[in-house]
This record gives C-alpha cells, sequence and structure tokens, in this order.
C-alpha cells in the first residue's frame, strides 16, 4: 500500500474537520483544516502557518426527482398543497433546532391560502426534548420528524427554504447539500456559514440563537420574488461547480501531496516545526 524511495521519510498529514484540541495531532509534519477559520484556528494554536493549509469538503452530485417524483414524495408527507421548510443534520444543541422551533412557531401557519410545515431530518440526544418544545409550542401538526435518512437529497428538492440555525458550525455540510440539490438556502452567521454565504446573493443570513431574527429572514425567504430565488438558487449551484465538487476538492488534494513530497525531499523543509 505504501511505497517509499530510498532514503525517502513518510510525511504524516492531520486533517481537521472541527476546532478539537490539538494535542493528538501535533505530532505530525502537515495539517489541514477544511476552512480559512479553521486553518486560522490551527495558527494560532502555536503550529506553523506554512504547514497549515485550507482544503474544504466536496458534495456528490445529487439524484435529482423530476416534477412528478416530487409531487408524489409531498403528497407521501401529506403535504400535496403545502410550502415546505426544511431542517437537516444532527439533534445537538450546537444545531439551535431549539431557535429553529420558536422561529417556525412565530411564522403564520399559511402563506396566503397554502399551508406552511417543517420537516426535520435526523437524530440525536435533543429529540425528546425538541418533541417536547414542539408540543408546547403547539406546532405537531405542522412539524414533521423524519429521523434519519440515508438520502436527504430528496428532501432539500422539495424544500421551499432549507434552514442551518446552528449556534456554532465549522464549516455546514448542510449548505453544500442544500446547494447542491438547488434548495433556498437560510442560514444563521456561525462562523462556517459566514465562509460560505454572502448575504442575499447565494442565501440569506439571520443572526444566530435569535428566534425572532430567524423568523423574519425565513419570512423573508419565502417572500422572495420569483426570479431572486431563482438567482440565488443559481447561485449557490455555482458555488458547487466551481469549488466543491469531489474532482475541485480532489485536485486540490493532489496538489497537496505533491508539495507536502517535494518538501520532504529538498532539505529541512518538513523538519521546521
Amino acid at each position: 500500500l505504501v511505497r517509499l524511495h530510498p532514503g525517502q521519510r513518510p510525511v504524516h498529514l492531520a486533517r481537521l474537520g472541527g476546532f478539537y484540541k490539538l494535542r493528538a495531532y501535533r505530532h505530525a509534519h502537515a495539517w489541514v483544516g477544511n476552512t480559512r477559520g479553521l486553518g486560522q484556528y490551527l495558527v494560532e494554536q502555536g503550529l506553523p502557518e506554512s504547514h497549515v493549509h485550507v482544503v474544504g469538503n466536496f458534495v456528490d452530485p445529487p439524484s435529482s426527482l423530476d416534477a412528478r417524483e416530487l409531487a408524489a414524495l409531498k403528497a407521501s408527507l401529506g403535504l400535496a398543497e403545502s410550502r415546505v421548510l426544511l431542517g437537516v443534520g444532527r439533534l445537538h444543541p450546537y444545531k439551535g433546532w431549539e431557535d429553529l422551533l420558536r422561529a417556525f412557531a412565530r411564522l403564520p401557519a399559511r402563506t396566503g391560502n397554502t399551508p406552511l410545515h417543517l420537516i426535520m431530518v435526523g437524530d440525536g440526544p435533543l429529540r425528546e426534548a425538541l418533541l417536547a418544545l414542539c408540543r408546547e409550542l403547539g406546532l405537531n401538526d405542522r412539524v414533521h420528524w423524519l429521523g434519519w435518512q440515508n438520502d436527504p437529497g430528496r428532501y432539500y428538492q422539495l424544500a421551499d427554504v432549507s434552514v442551518c440555525a446552528s449556534t456554532y458550525e465549522t464549516l455546514g455540510n448542510v449548505i453544500l447539500e442544500a446547494w447542491a440539490n438547488r434548495a433556498l438556502v437560510v442560514s444563521t452567521r456561525a462562523q462556517g456559514p459566514l465562509e460560505l454565504i454572502r448575504d442575499s446573493e447565494n442565501g440569506l443570513l439571520a443572526p444566530p440563537g435569535n428566534p425572532a431574527g430567524l423568523a423574519e429572514v425565513l419570512q423573508r425567504a419565502l417572500d422572495l420574488a420569483p426570479d431572486a430565488r431563482a438567482a440565488m438558487i443559481a447561485a449557490g449551484a455555482e458555488e458547487i461547480r466551481r469549488h466543491y465538487t469531489e474532482a475541485a476538492i480532489v485536485a486540490k488534494y493532489v496538489d497537496l501531496y505533491a508539495l507536502l513530497r517535494d518538501q520532504a525531499g529538498n532539505g529541512p523543509g518538513l523538519d521546521n516545526k
């Protein structure tokens, strides 16, 4: 699996996807963070800037549903004539789901003559607490808990708005997934999403930990004119095409591996830690 030329030593590359404690990673020769903020964190923690690199995540191309398939999916959920907000992710405190439920409770139950519903895809330690809050807010008839789904792509495709409500988020893969599935994105201004979203261009940004502020931005998203909505969705899809395909990310890693190989073979380089 691994073959080294005579006199060539291995290079240990550590890849981090969160703001972890670095004790288990400091022995590496070089480090990759998946956001600029994470790269800066690694430098601030004392790792040499010349050996810290940033390479993002990629998302797989989705299997697109046609209009008939989407209509059938909505009908199967009892949402045939409804508009849909979508939350996807682990039911964990950092994900801001309590804020999303409270924001959703502030929105009118109907937009015009059309009912408004919320689909929640995912599972986690807050499930029972969130179900209890949903009952307390009187939302049981309008919130649909679908649990873990191996293929959430079809739910992004039927959603009018995909919501990332996180109070803490290193990157925001759900934003990349939503863009890939041509969904309109509303996200809080958590650190990772701020690196991805240009407000009102490829998504809409809301204050974190603020249900009233999130509700206001969700209403703006629902009220967008068709051409503005289409332009925002197209801009998100273009971000994926240019920066977050498998080919784009693998190419960055190949370039990085070539750089590390050359540094390892040309004197001190990677030893200057």
